[in-house]
């Protein structure tokens, strides 16, 4: 008998030569791969070394053919998505029950083939699974996708014109967070402020002149509402809760203003109305029909009682919202009866607390 010596292979670290360059063709395959799936902008570039490192095998025969078979089972788990998804995409219900389907045939093919079979069919269920958990909720994204469709598109209610627009092509919207404006073209309106001593003569209803000052040509409008009320400086808290009252010259006595709303009733052809603008407010007097001496002195007489007098007030020049009051009424108020006893209020608290002590 003869001993045969068997050669041995070179090593190094203690992997041999072959297993070193098994090991470098996949790195050099994984690179490759990870530089294409970045070249084509890939949404799970990961993916493609995941996939070299699955398909790495020793030999070329082993390579091919188990990527032959990912790739048959990927494409009958692609088309079986799409047949399911068109099939039922529209039920919830149905669509999960045929995806469970499908996976359960898969499985079943692979507890009884083998190998790369085996690997090929529980790829596939894989595949459609995938699937299924982006298009379980396709209905109700569906939907939802629709109303944000529906709220890109923004609708005035009123007619007007967009000003002081703040967004550009590919601007988000955010809640909460004005990006523009509407002027009502509908519902212009003239605010005059008139002085406390001049309100004697303004009533609801009376005519009136506005001159703007870029044009020559009035306004012409009417009295529509007085302001009932004005902010007061003096009612203010003061920063330890008391009222905050500023001193006044008593020999310098400032008129308030108080604020008219005037109805446009006739705008000039040509004249563009921009709300902010500034004009000069003027409340017409009624018509008078006597004769032109008589309405001078009649005129010079009332200036003159106003200077002395003061303006009289015109009755019914402002109508109030109520002038009756209602009955008045008094609220009830509790009878203060006799205290009640101890035993009243909790029998049998202390008995015997009368009694005299032995």
């Amino acid at each position: 008998m003869s001993d045969a010596t068997v050669p041995r292979l070179p090593t190094f670290a203690g992997f041999p030569l072959g297993s070193w360059a098994f090991a470098l063709r996949v790195w050099i395959a994984v690179v490759a791969a990870l530089y294409v799936a970045f070249w084509l902008q890939l949404e799970a570039a990961s993916s493609a070394a995941v996939c070299v490192g699955i398909l790495a095998f020793p030999t070329r025969g082993q390579a091919f053919e188990k990527a032959g078979f990912r790739f048959l089972a990927t494409a009958i788990g692609v088309a079986v998505s799409i047949v399911l998804v068109g099939a039922f995409s529209q039920t919830r219900d149905l669509l999960l029950l045929a995806f469970a389907a499908w996976v359960g045939l898969c499985v079943c093919g692979a507890y009884v083939l083998d190998g790369n079979r085996a690997y090929a069919a529980v790829l596939s269920g894989y595949t459609v699974a995938i699937v299924a958990i982006q298009e379980i909720d396709a209905p109700q994204q569906l939907d939802q996708a629709d109303v944000n469709l529906g709220r890109t598109r923004v609708r005035s209610p009123v007619n007007g014109y967009v000003t002081n627009l703040l967004m550009r092509v590919g601007d988000f919207a955010h809640q909460g967070t004005a990006n523009v404006s509407i002027i009502d073209s509908d519902s212009y309106w003239i605010d005059g402020y008139f002085e406390e001593t001049k309100m004697a003569r303004v009533c609801v209803g009376d005519r009136v002149e506005a001159k703007l000052m870029g044009y020559a040509q009035p306004i012409m409008g009417h009295v529509a509402t007085v302001t009932r009320g004005i902010g007061v400086s003096n009612a203010a808290s003061g920063t330890q809760g008391l009222p905050n009252v500023d001193a006044v010259f008593t020999w310098v006595r400032l008129a308030q203003r108080i604020p008219v709303r005037i109805a446009i009733d006739q705008a000039p052809t040509g004249v563009p109305l921009v709300s902010g603008m500034t004009a000069t407010v003027t409340i017409l007097e009624p018509a008078d029909r006597r004769l032109w001496l008589d309405a001078v002195m009649a005129t010079m007489a009332a200036r003159l009682s106003d200077v002395l007098d003061g303006p009289p007030a015109r009755p019914g020049c402002i109508p109030a919202i109520t002038t009756e009051r209602g009955p008045t009424q008094s609220l009830p108020v509790d009878q203060e009866g006799p205290p009640a006893s101890p035993g009243q209020l909790n029998p049998g608290l202390a008995p015997g607390m009368n009694l005299s002590p032995r």
